[in-house]
Formats: structure tokens, sequence, C-alpha cells
């Protein structure tokens, strides 16, 4: 017996559909002319689309007809390919593969959420049936489909860890320092010192050092998290029933 072999079928954007095109087109015009290169031939950034509203934008691009081509259509998968400008999408953020089988505007099936890099990378989504109705595909549907893409640009929040160091005597200053002329100068280093410089306390009462640290700059928004780290270690063959508390305090 004899089995037909499966073929692909590459349909590339040929015009816009007719208001359903947000983006602004860079490099070439109208929009379509900015996304219809061959699947394995990417001219990346000289000629894109790009969308930077907070609120939802789409773009959808008119195909070709089937011409002679028949059989059986087993699936029809679009690919997209993009990225995020400078940061990562927020997480807030959406971007999603689009296509309308009837040739509208208002008639539109959604991908899942793809999550952009900085960097382009290639997506995809496949639809083994017409969604708009859950039917096989057929070549007259094929003839009207549309593709395209859809995001928003929510305003991102960067994070960054801002360190500060002691650098002054705060509340208390009761243990003893070692190399070093006051306590908070022998804690300041940004790369340990071992036993360079350090505190240390032999009292059965416990003893207290409390620092100021730097002040932070201005302009830098809500604090998420407050670390505070501590370098230490016991006497060497000594076994003792010793105890390191942490403090913060403020104000």
């Amino acid at each position: 017996s004899q089995s037909q072999e499966d073929k692909d079928l590459f349909l590339y954007p040929n015009a816009d559909l007719a208001g359903c095109t947000d983006f602004t087109a860079v490099g070439d015009s109208p929009n379509y002319a900015c996304v219809d290169d061959p699947i394995l031939e990417h001219d990346e950034d000289d000629t894109y689309v790009t969308w930077s509203q907070i609120t939802e934008g789409f773009d959808l691009y008119e195909l070709p007809n089937h011409g002679n081509d028949s059989g059986t259509i087993n699936y029809v998968q679009v690919y997209a390919r993009a990225k995020s400008h400078e940061t990562a999408q927020s997480s807030s953020g959406i971007y999603k593969i689009i296509c309308s089988p009837d040739g509208t505007c208002t008639d539109v099936y959604d991908s899942d959420d793809f999550n952009l890099i900085t960097g382009y990378r290639t997506y995809n989504n496949i639809w083994t049936t017409n969604p708009s109705n859950l039917s096989d595909w057929e070549w007259s549907d094929i003839d009207l489909l549309c593709i395209g893409e859809k995001c928003d640009s929510p305003t991102v929040t960067p994070t960054r860890t801002l360190t500060l160091r002691p650098n002054n005597v705060g509340l208390r200053a009761e243990c003893t320092p070692h190399n070093c002329t006051v306590n908070w100068m022998c804690v300041d280093e940004a790369i340990a010192d071992e036993d360079g410089t350090y505190n240390s306390s032999i009292s059965n009462g416990g003893e207290y050092d409390i620092f100021n640290i730097e002040d932070p700059p201005g302009g830098l928004g809500t604090i998420s998290s407050v670390t505070v780290y501590v370098r230490g270690k016991g006497v060497p063959n000594v076994t003792l029933d010793a105890h390191m508390k942490f403090y913060i305090r403020t104000g």
C-alpha cells in the first residue's frame, strides 16, 4: 500500500488587516512588511513592530490564499519572533500569538502567554482545529485566516540590592576591639579580613555593640526586606555556653 507524504505549507503575511494594526512599524511599512521574514531568515532589529503602551494592543495580518494545495489539514501553527526591550517582560505583562479565523478584528483567539526575555526568541502556537467552531480546518478557512500578536507593556519596577556598612559608633560599644581604634571600624570591611580586625567579648553578662550605618540615597522606592550579615566564631578548643544575637534599632 502507499501513503501520501505529509507536506508543510508556509504562508507569510502579505497585508495588514484593515483597522487591526495597533503597533508601530520600524524599518519598513506597512506593519506586515516588518514581520514577513522567512522562518529561518531573521533580520532582527532591521525591521520590526513595537508596542510600548500599558494597555493591550494587537496586530493582525492577512495571508495569501492557499492556491492549488489540497488534502487534509492536520493543524495550523503560527510562528512569531519577539523580545522585550531593555528589561525582561513584567510579571503582569502579556505576549500572545493570535489568530482570527474569519479575518475580522473581533473574532480573535489567543495562545497562552509567553514570557519574553531581552533577546530574540522564536515562539509558536498550534491550533489543531478551527478555534471559532472547533471543526477540522478547511482550505476555505485558510483563505480567510489572519494571524498576529497581542501584547502590553506595563511599567517594570527594577529591583536592586543596596549594601550599607557601619560608619560610626551607635547606641553601644561594649565589646573589645582588636587591631582597630573603635569598634565599628573592626566590622566595616567589604571583604572579610577574618582575624585581621574584630571585636570580642568574654563577659558572662553579655556585651553589646550597636553601630550606626550609612544613610541610603534618596528616591529608591519601597524597601522589600532588610538582611543583616554578621561573621563570628568561638574560641578554639574551648567549649562555651555562648550566644550571639542580632538587633536592629530604628529611629
